[in-house]
């Protein structure tokens, strides 16, 4: 192998022998698949030619045994001692005197006619009256097909087990008349099969594999040539075998009963009941195929090996330019750049020495710009602050610049060859491995920063490490490029120590700020506070003065026993009084921190139960669009208050209106993607002017003539409490929008709620 892979003519010769060989092989198989295929042709037309000859030789014979027996039984000899058996008793002279005489007759037919091999007369009743073979005498054919057939006509029956020694046998039966031409019996024939097997197996020009056999319908041999059906208890059983005996004929290659490989054609013979097959080896049939095919490849070696030899002398002769360019080449790559390759020819070897001559030239001058190009790169490297190192793949260092050795205190020599441990990530094997594989993957590239003990002290150092690949993509070489960054991290050191210090006055400055807001806040409340002191005084004291004239006209009333009287005037101090507490409880509202009691409840049928409990008035249509779908939780008191509030003010809104129908609607819907609960409250009333919608949330601001003014003050803190917000929509003339959203964590409804 080693040759071939230095030797250029050897591979040449080497190539054109395998292509000749496979040329020559490539024939070979062709002329052997049409020589195979032609053979086929001629031993289907040889075994179908035997068979048919078999076939007919076997017909005729079988006809011949036929006529045999028809004039046997028309012999006077045969037919007239039989008249006497078949209608005299047995005791009788002349039925003696005619069984002596049938057997004299009987057995020269049959030294005769050696295929007869036993002659009976039987009687109409099926008894044997007569047999060559004494002993079958009196033995009874009365179920035999032969016998029943016979009776009517004459009748072959088909090879079948005998029933007194079970070999194959073959009978013809005939009826037998009397001197008046009336049937009384039979004369049948047993025939020796021996002849008709000598017939079959007889070798009619199939070779020395050829053979012709008969199979019954069993599966039993007929004939011998395979041994006697003793030797196959289970019938013989093959692909030619089965297809003759369901019918078939054909022609094919199959396994015989002595798994050979043979070339076979398969017959059924309907009328005899018989399968016949004429086969012969497939190795026999196909040696012609092979011969060729052999022949082929013999000579075809013999031709590819003398075009080897003469190419391999023409080659040499051809590759000697080529061969001397390699040589040359070899000392080039040796470093021998003043050589060239002499130019003898002017053809395509001519052309490719003096190509390879101008390549070496332009070798000669790159190697010359890059011997230039590393003197200048060296002055460099040698000359910069940073620090520049190349290690191999096991860490050792393979170059340290100038600014490197005075930065560690060292001489390059005493560190070239050795381990570079400068890398503070890389001080084992198994952390070597794992920059080794950075290292190997894009962007081939590592960075990172880690401190050093150095002449100069303990310093900062970042180093950029790039990986230099070989022509396979593996890890040659790695290129660090290290700089001392101590300064900046110092830097980075104070910069983080102000932010801290700065996060500290921040967080001063903003616990000022919430004092003073908390101060105003305080502030506004007191102002608000006083100012609502100021109305509720100014609202109670209404009330109060109604409350002081009822109390006095009771008093007068009562003097003056007007007892009806008396009545109106407590209801008339009743309604004041509850109007008195209802402004105190709103100033309490409003002023009070709420706690939220939260419950899980199924808002729609919250709502619908709370607008259900509450009296509409007669003029207004009340429409419930409620959609949540949710079980959600929320404040119920508070949000009742938040309902009625804004629906008072929805029934309110139609003071000084006129509709064809007054309509407010309530609306309920819980979109999955925002996770808030949206209620709208709208209705077609008379609206809000520009100038009031600035004004609504405003405490003791009211349109009414009556009321405090904090309604939708709370409603905006209840809704706030819940982390929602209030919005108002309002056209004048066209009526108002009031929606409030609330976060919540909602799950949906199940069918139980």
């Amino acid at each position: 192998m080693t040759f071939f892979g230095k030797s250029f003519v050897s591979r040449l010769v080497a190539g054109f022998l395998v292509l000749s060989l496979l040329a020559v092989a490539a024939t070979s198989l062709v002329a052997f698949s049409v020589a195979r295929k032609i053979l086929y042709g001629s031993v289907y037309d040889r075994l179908t030619v035997a068979a048919t000859l078999k076939e007919n030789e076997l017909d005729r014979w079988i006809e011949d045994q036929k006529q045999e027996v028809v004039y046997l039984a028309k012999s006077p000899a045969i037919r007239d001692n039989a008249a006497i058996l078949i209608g005299r008793d047995e005791n009788h002279p002349y039925y003696q005197q005619a069984h002596i005489a049938l057997t004299e007759n009987c057995n020269a037919f049959i030294k005769r006619n050696p295929y007869f091999r036993e002659i009976e007369i039987i009687s109409a009743e099926g008894v044997v009256l007569y047999s060559t073979q004494i002993e079958h005498e009196k033995s009874f054919h009365n179920h035999d097909t032969f016998f029943l057939e016979g009776l009517k006509n004459t009748y072959i029956q088909n090879v079948y087990p005998s029933s007194s020694n079970y070999e194959p046998t073959l009978t013809v039966a005939t009826p037998m008349t009397n001197e008046f031409g009336i049937k009384n019996g039979v004369l049948a024939v047993h025939f020796n099969l021996e002849w008709m097997n000598r017939l079959i197996i007889e070798n009619i020009g199939l070779g020395e594999t050829g053979v012709t056999y008969l199979i019954d319908q069993y599966g039993d041999f007929v004939t011998q040539v395979y041994g006697d059906a003793d030797d196959y208890p289970g019938g013989v059983h093959t692909e030619g075998i089965d297809a003759a005996i369901s019918g078939k004929n054909g022609f094919g290659q199959y396994l015989n009963f002595r798994g050979e490989q043979v070339l076979g054609v398969y017959r059924w013979l309907e009328e005899r009941q018989l399968a016949l097959l004429c086969e012969i080896s497939t190795e026999e049939a196909l040696a012609p195929a092979r011969s060729v095919g052999m022949t082929i490849i013999l000579f075809g070696s013999f031709i590819s090996v003398l075009s080897a030899v003469a190419i391999y002398l023409l080659a040499r002769q051809i590759a000697k330019p080529v061969i001397s360019m390699a040589k040359t080449s070899s000392r080039i790559a040796d470093g021998d750049l003043d050589l060239n390759v002499p130019v003898k020819y002017d053809d395509e070897v001519g052309e490719l020495a003096r190509s390879f001559n101008r390549m070496v030239e332009q070798l000669r001058n790159m190697y010359l710009t890059a011997s230039r190009s590393e003197e200048k790169y060296r002055l460099l490297v040698e000359n910069q602050t940073d620090m520049v190192v190349k290690i191999d793949p096991e860490m050792r260092l393979l170059f340290a610049s100038p600014s490197f050795c005075e930065m560690f205190g060292v001489e390059e020599n005493e560190v070239l060859g050795k381990k570079f441990t400068h890398f503070d990530t890389v001080q084992d094997e198994e952390s070597l491995a794992v920059f080794v594989n950075s290292m190997l993957s894009p962007p081939y590239s590592d960075f990172h920063e880690h401190q050093a003990e150095t002449e100069f002290g303990m310093r900062w150092f970042a180093w950029v490490s790039t990986a230099v690949l070989d022509a396979d993509g593996g890890l040659a070489e790695i290129v660090s490029v290290g700089r001392d960054v101590t300064d900046r991290k110092m830097a980075e050191v104070e910069l983080e120590k102000y932010q801290k210090n700065l996060e500290s006055i921040i967080e001063e400055r903003t616990s000022r700020l919430r004092d003073t807001q908390s101060e105003l806040l305080q502030k506004e409340r007191l102002a608000a506070l006083g100012q609502l002191a100021a109305t509720v005084s100014h609202e109670i004291r209404n009330p109060l003065g109604t409350i002081r004239n009822a109390v006095y006209s009771l008093d007068e009333a009562i003097t003056r026993s007007e007892y009806d009287y008396v009545s109106k005037m407590t209801e008339l101090a009743e309604r004041n009084i509850d109007r008195c507490d209802r402004i105190i409880n709103e100033m309490l509202d409003f002023t009070r921190n709420r706690q939220l009691i939260e419950e899980q409840i199924d808002f729609d049928q919250w709502l619908e139960a709370l607008l259900d409990e509450q009296t509409i008035p007669d003029d207004i249509q009340l429409q419930r669009d409620l959609k949540c779908g949710s079980v959600v939780n929320f404040d119920t008191e508070l949000l009742r208050r938040v309902i009625l509030n804004i629906l008072t003010n929805a029934f309110q809104a139609f003071d000084g209106k006129e509709n064809d129908v007054n309509r407010v609607t309530m609306s309920s819907r819980l979109p999955q993607e925002a996770g808030e609960l949206e209620v709208t409250i709208s209705d077609n009333g008379c609206g809000i002017s520009e100038e009031n919608m600035a004004k609504i949330f405003e405490p003791l601001f009211s349109t009414k003539g009556f009321g405090v003014g904090l309604g939708m003050a709370i409603v905006k803190n209840i809704i706030e409490d819940h982390s929602g917000e209030l919005l108002v929509d309002s056209l004048p003339g066209d009526g108002t929008s009031v929606t409030f959203r609330i976060p919540v964590k909602a799950k949906a409804a199940s069918a139980d709620e």
